[in-house]
């Protein structure tokens, strides 16, 4: 019997499926899809569609494609509300993931997704350099990601999911570049957040509590500074005579002025309490030489009347003993070149 050799089978390559739209593919015919190459290997005729909802794309149907060489392709950057396949490459930031599979239209940035751990991307080259100021934990973030959160710079060394910050999740951040978050004076109805600074009677805290805290830095019943806080600067907050009968005292940073002096509070001190009664928690500042204590916001165009030699007077924020007084009319103050 004769015997007819049909020589091998060839495989018929159409080019890229992306072009083929509307175009009859047969049995074996070739494409290359998502950077890889298919073919077709059942016999009913199929016509291609490259629609993102009903497409017939060979990475989707199975059942009439066969993978025969396996690829990548490079996209560009990431965009929204687009379908992603198997095998496409897309720029995120400073870095380049690749689908793992088909991605729906609604996922989120590829940086966001490989965080949350969703198994849509994988990292081919991770980059630094991808900056997210402000960034509250909304987000999930890739490795390498350098985010600002409350008044410090920290970079991402594990994929982070939404939710995890560094104040849930330290393992999976470090540091910097150590800051200060600036909240002026503190406020008992704010909720302050690891490293916020405020101003409170003079002097100003920084809030070391990581979780973040509403607590008063020093404690109004025993004085003490507050765990949640620690002293970052030192200063002086004029509140002009001491009155013994303030129900709440003074605090650390206050200045008084009791028996023609001026005192500055060292430790909290309760209701009742002076330098005379409680030495060890005044120093004394300035001693006055005159007759009683004169204190004004501005030196011009003020009642002046009653200031002598040795006066203390506030002004700009400083205190001055006043000396060679060559005149005290009302509403105005003649000193001579040397009077401070």
């Amino acid at each position: 019997m004769a015997t007819l050799n049909l020589g091998r089978v060839r495989l018929h390559f159409r080019g890229n499926f992306a072009d083929l739209d509307g175009e009859t593919l047969l049995y074996y015919d070739c494409v290359t899809h998502a950077g890889s190459l298919w073919v077709k290997y059942t016999e009913t005729p199929e016509v291609a569609s490259t629609a993102d909802i009903g497409g017939t794309f060979p990475s989707r149907d199975s059942a009439n494609w066969l993978k025969i060489a396996s690829g990548m392709t490079f996209v560009g950057a990431w965009e929204a509300n687009k379908i992603y396949h198997q095998g496409e490459v897309v720029k995120d930031g400073e870095s380049s993931y690749v689908a793992l599979q088909e991605i729906p239209s609604n996922r989120n940035l590829p940086n966001a997704e490989w965080g949350a751990d969703t198994g849509y991307w994988y990292p081919l080259v991770e980059g630094i350099g991808n900056y997210q100021p402000d960034w509250n934990g909304a987000t999930g973030l890739g490795v390498g990601q350098f985010v600002h959160f409350q008044g410090t710079l920290w970079i991402s060394v594990e994929p982070v999911a939404p939710g995890e910050t560094p104040t849930t999740n330290p393992e999976k951040f470090d540091p910097i570049s150590s800051g200060i978050n600036p909240e002026g004076v503190w406020d008992a109805a704010t909720y302050y957040d690891f490293r916020d600074a405020v101003q409170f009677h003079g002097n100003s805290y920084i809030c070391v509590n990581e979780a973040g805290t509403n607590v008063q830095p020093i404690n109004a019943t025993t004085g003490v500074l507050e765990a949640d806080w620690k002293l970052l600067t030192t200063g002086i907050n004029f509140v002009g005579p001491l009155d013994v009968a303030a129900a709440d005292g003074y605090y650390p940073g206050d200045a008084v002025s009791y028996t023609d002096k001026v005192w500055a509070v060292v430790t909290k001190t309760f209701t009742g309490e002076t330098p005379d009664t409680h030495p060890a928690k005044f120093s004394l500042m300035i001693t006055s030489g005159g007759a009683g204590d004169v204190y004004m916001s501005q030196l011009l165009d003020t009642d002046v009347s009653g200031v002598t030699d040795g006066s203390i007077l506030q002004y700009e924020a400083g205190f001055w003993t006043a000396r060679n007084v060559i005149n005290t009319n009302v509403g105005a103050l003649t000193l001579d070149a040397g009077s401070y």
